[in-house]
């Protein structure tokens, strides 16, 4: 069949010297790309994506539409051949995050969002599919892992919003459903604040000949190497269950049956203090959303009170940098389940109780464990610098719990407000800060 050209696709053909200068977070990949041919034989072709624009689905790669803001597969016929032929080299080309909006790795599960990875920055798009089978993840431009604290479920307000923003989203109590709105407003020709992602896709040229030709066997080197870091959370996984498979029996000797959602937040816990997997921070920058507009939609059209519009997006903890924190909720999961749970789930009081309990008992294990084994050396050196601390918004607490009030005592970001607007008292009664857990740096 003939291909239906589109004439409006939001792709800019670019070379390297083009873009060298966005990449200041890759000093070994410039120096690498400084030593290889890159001139009108081998284009770059700059992408941009609107808020929310699905990147890669289901295996397929996809590109915007300047004209309707949506995507399009690559494998759709009316996409320019020399395009295809440019980008078709993996399920997934190869991509460099321009560093103006972040991507989020994720996978939609039946009541939640299981996020693997949120790239801000530097060559990370593409890495697992130039060596493997594509995974069955969803990247989107963007936060897809966006909610606000405060509820959002007032019906004038939304009122307000449809005859606005038109939003059709049906309101909804999971807190995951608030992004669909956020897309419906961000999108819209009303929403004042432009925002898109930009990425630096390489194109076939870049590839030819890079297992055989000496000239790239560092930029293969490169490939291989963020491609090895890319598996970290699958390597860990492996360690850690050699751990847990210690610790069980002691559960079993101790005759102690653990909720299984306490275990599977507790291993997912172990994963963000890795910094495998991410958590959430407060909104901190322009890189998840165009945060400021949003958030002034909601204090003007949606008129949000009496809270902070706290508006809370995907981050990933390092031990090895003066990062700020990351927060999980029990009440919010985005852990993959291992098994059904077989009792009745406790209150999330009870529940935080019952992680502290069992984290301590696991980090017991996991010392005596790392003693006789020199693999697990690495994970312990991180967890042994990682501080857990626990939080719920109820008044009277158990030992080891504080009070949610305290969380912007010592963290700002949760009162943040867009500029010209009266500070606002924080929500520490929302569904994410009623049984918390702040993952820090000791």
């Amino acid at each position: 069949m003939e291909r239906e050209k589109i004439v409006d696709l939001a792709i800019e053909k670019l070379f390297w010297k083009d873009i060298k200068d966005y990449i200041t977070d890759e000093p070994e990949l410039v120096e690498i790309i400084d030593q290889l041919a890159h001139d009108n034989n081998y284009p770059i072709f700059k992408v941009s994506y609107p808020f929310a624009a699905e990147i890669f689905k289901q295996g397929i790669f996809h590109l915007p539409d300047r004209k309707t803001g949506k995507t399009i597969a690559i494998t759709d016929n009316r996409i320019p051949k020399d395009i295809l032929e440019a980008l078709n080299y993996s399920a997934l080309p190869l991509g460099i995050l321009s560093g103006n909006g972040g991507v989020e790795v994720f996978s939609e599960l039946e009541d939640r969002v299981f996020s693997l990875a949120y790239f801000t920055s530097s060559l990370n798009l593409g890495i697992w599919e130039t060596f493997a089978y594509p995974t069955p993840f969803t990247v989107t431009a963007g936060a897809r892992s966006l909610f606000m604290l405060p509820k959002t479920m007032e019906a004038e307000g939304y009122k307000r919003l449809k005859q606005r923003f038109g939003v059709t989203t049906s309101l909804s109590n999971n807190v995951f459903d608030q992004w669909h709105i956020f897309k419906e407003i961000i999108n819209h020709k009303k929403f004042h604040e432009p925002w898109c992602c930009d990425i630096f896709f390489l194109t076939t040229p870049w590839l030819k000949g890079l297992k055989t030709d000496p000239k790239r066997r560092a930029l293969y080197s490169f490939l291989l190497e963020r491609a090895w870091k890319h598996t970290e959370y699958s390597r860990n996984k492996v360690m850690l269950d050699m751990v847990w498979e210690s610790f069980s029996k002691v559960l079993t000797k101790d005759r102690i049956k653990p909720n299984t959602h306490i275990v599977d937040t507790l291993k997912h816990l172990i994963f963000v203090a890795m910094g495998a997997l991410p958590a959430f921070s407060p909104a901190f920058d322009y890189k998840a959303a165009p945060i400021d507009g949003l958030l002034k939609v909601y204090l003007d059209d949606y008129e949000l009170k009496p809270y902070a519009p706290s508006l809370m997006q995907p981050r990933h903890f390092s031990i090895t940098t003066a990062a700020d924190p990351v927060y999980y909720s029990l009440q919010v999961p985005t852990y993959l389940e291992s098994m059904p749970k077989y009792r009745s789930p406790n209150s999330a009081r009870a529940d935080l109780s019952d992680l502290i309990e069992l984290m301590d008992r696991f980090m017991q294990e996991f010392i005596r464990k790392n003693l006789s084994n020199d693999n697990l050396h690495h994970i312990y050196d991180i967890l042994s610098k990682v501080q857990f601390d626990y939080f719920h918004s109820e008044e009277e607490l158990d030992k080891g719990i504080y009070s949610s009030k305290e969380l912007p005592t010592e963290d700002a970001r949760f009162l943040y407000m867009p500029p010209d607007y009266e500070k606002r008292s924080f929500c520490y009664r929302s569904l994410f800060t009623r049984g918390c857990v702040r993952i820090s740096r000791k």
